[in-house]
């Protein structure tokens, strides 16, 4: 980490275009002269390389590649610096695609009191108040027959276990699908969606979600734990693409209904 004699350029480029691409200049020069380093120029100081990451094939998981010093290596007239290969940085892709499915069987609003659903991987607890667990046990029974292995949750509220700003299920910014690979939206930063959707939840269903209209907390079968006609919840339209996707009617919680299933 010395002064050059002479201006020293690197080039720098990813080894994986189709995974991110260095959106900033393609070479970096330290000037010998031209900066405020001992000695003049501006040899010491760091420079920002810009990558910028690219949308991948879906459901590909986490991709990892290399911002290098390439092609070639250090360009100077001081020979201490030129023709050197500076150490490659490593980089993640985050894969941001996830699936959202419409659970084919349907529950009352009593998901809490339900020993069937009281099963590992998830929350293997069961009356206790707290109907969200039972019902991300529902999702994950579900799933047989769909592809992929992760966690699925349910886009599910209750005002006390899980909201938009409390163990939500959609991630900012990341893209949701159908299991057929049906583009269905973007989450926004907030974690939600803008409607209308580019495409329905599914073809059919209609689910509880416990929202209003608006993403905030409705009706909720009493967090979940009751399925008398005493109590009433917020269900969807999984075939609309606007609000009534996620709030569509408030129906007593001694009905059936399915529930929207969010891979985490």
């Amino acid at each position: 980490n010395s002064r050059p004699t002479a201006d020293v350029t690197v080039p720098v480029q990813s080894n994986d275009g189709t995974e991110g691409a260095v959106t900033s200049a393609a070479s970096l020069t330290f000037s010998a002269t031209v900066g405020a380093c001992g000695g003049g120029g501006n040899w010491c100081n760091d420079q920002t390389v810009t990558v910028t990451g690219q949308n991948d094939a879906l459901f590909d998981g986490n991709v990892a590649y290399q911002i290098v010093t390439g092609p070639g290596s250090t360009s100077s007239a001081d020979g201490n610096y030129n023709g050197n290969s500076p150490v490659s940085v490593n980089v993640t892709n985050t894969d941001n695609d996830r699936r959202i499915f419409i659970s084919t069987n349907s529950h009352t609003g009593d998901f809490d009191n339900d020993a069937g659903l009281a099963i590992a991987p998830l929350f293997p607890t069961t009356a206790n108040g707290n109907g969200i667990e039972e019902a991300d046990n529902f999702c994950m029974q579900a799933i047989n027959g769909y592809p992929g292995t992760g966690t699925y949750k349910a886009l599910l509220v209750d005002g006390t276990n899980r909201t938009t700003a409390l163990s939500w299920v959609l991630q900012a910014n990341y893209s949701y699908y159908r299991t057929d690979s049906t583009f269905i939206a973007n989450a926004t930063g907030g974690g939600i969606f803008s409607f209308p959707l580019t495409a329905a939840f599914d073809t059919a269903g209609t689910p509880w979600t416990g929202l209003d209209a608006a993403w905030g907390v409705g009706n909720d079968c009493n967090n979940w734990a009751n399925g008398t006609a005493l109590n009433s919840g917020e269900e969807g339209d999984a075939t609309s693409t606007g609000a009534a996707a996620i709030f569509n009617a408030t129906t007593t919680c001694d009905n059936t209904r399915s529930i929207i299933c969010v891979e985490q």
